[in-house]
């Protein structure tokens, strides 16, 4: 099952809320407080005693200590406010906590419904975000092999086309070759690829001969570089899969690789 990703992000600002409230100094044993008067449009600041009531008159001479109470005071505030609001979202977790995660609705179905129940629904408006501007696909070179996926789109090798055959098997959104602009020039990414389920798009890219020292430095770090000047970061928003001459792209490891990454 995987977890709610609404009732996990409310459990971490919980968190970060009361590690906010525990940085702020207690109200408990603060003997005085600030007080702000406008005198005939001049203001005035006074330190008043809790206890007594008595006031002090504090001159532009005390700003270090009007400054002190004033955060003390903007701590109080925040504080309350931040209680609150800890308090409202605690109740809404208890109202969460039952509920299932929309993905667990289908997941949970016996293999005998799911089996007619159709594709699962997706929360993230796909059609929306395959819809980009036309682009011109990188060519190809008279002696390249023609190698044809599942859905007929000519691509560059065996293992692109078995990708796309295994993302398409999971109904996984994805645009081949669509090109990214970066510092005047199009680069290429095998894959942009959407997680229907978090709505985070990645790159893919298969990296096919990492046997080949040129093809290391001209694609694979050159790429890395590339990228990396527009924030695209490997195991962050850009994954990526490997083989050599003597260790090709294995069907079952690429199987576990989408349903970790993208499912």
């Amino acid at each position: 099952m995987k977890e709610n990703l609404i009732f996990k992000e409310i459990e971490t600002y919980i968190s970060n809320l009361k590690l906010l409230v525990g940085k702020l100094n207690p109200i408990e044993g603060r003997k005085n407080k600030l007080i702000i008067r406008n005198d005939k449009g001049k203001v005035r600041y006074y330190l008043k005693c809790i206890k007594t009531g008595k006031e002090k008159y504090l001159s532009s001479s005390k700003a270090n200590i009007i400054k002190q109470y004033a955060r003390l005071e903007y701590g109080d505030c925040l504080r309350k406010e931040v209680s609150t609001l800890i308090h409202a979202l605690e109740g809404c977790l208890k109202l969460l906590k039952p509920c299932k995660d929309p993905d667990d609705v289908y997941e949970s179905l016996p293999k005998a419904r799911k089996d007619y129940a159709g594709k699962k629904v997706s929360f993230v408006d796909v059609s929306q975000w395959l819809k980009r501007p036309p682009f011109l696909r990188k060519g190809f070179k008279k002696d390249d092999s023609e190698i044809y996926a599942i859905n007929g789109m000519r691509v560059r090798s065996k293992s692109e086309a078995l990708i796309i055959r295994v993302l398409i098997e999971f109904d996984i959104p994805f645009l081949y070759e669509y090109p990214i602009h970066i510092d005047g020039q199009d680069i290429y990414p095998d894959f942009h690829i959407l997680n229907t389920r978090t709505g985070e798009e990645f790159l893919y890219e298969h990296f096919g001969q990492m046997d080949n020292a040129e093809y290391v430095e001209k694609r694979f770090l050159w790429k890395l570089k590339e990228y990396s000047k527009v924030g695209i970061e490997l195991g962050k928003n850009l994954v990526a899969t490997y083989e050599t001459q003597h260790s090709p792209l294995n069907e079952a490891e690429l199987r576990q690789f989408v349903e970790k990454h993208f499912l």
